[in-house]
């Protein structure tokens, strides 16, 4: 188990070997609204994989309010 508050632990990893998705990893996680944190440990694959959805709503949002903007423009033409 790594924990990412520790200096000498890379925090950051774009893809994770197969042998480490089990991997546990800890790290302290802000409480929205609260200057507090938490420890937190998750497996790597579902750190991966949360990170991956989270990508995946951003961009939905973008292209969303993008679209959003070109209607908006043919309309006011």
């Amino acid at each position: 188990m790594h924990d990412l508050d520790a200096p000498d632990v890379e925090q950051t990893a774009s893809v994770v070997p197969e042998d480490q998705a089990s991997e546990m990893v800890c790290r302290r996680e802000v409480i929205t609204g609260t200057k507090m944190s938490r420890r937190v440990c998750r497996h790597r694959a579902d750190i991966e994989a949360r990170e991956a959805r989270g990508q995946d709503a951003l961009r939905g949002m973008r292209k969303s309010g993008s679209q959003m903007e070109r209607e908006r423009t043919v309309i006011s033409n």
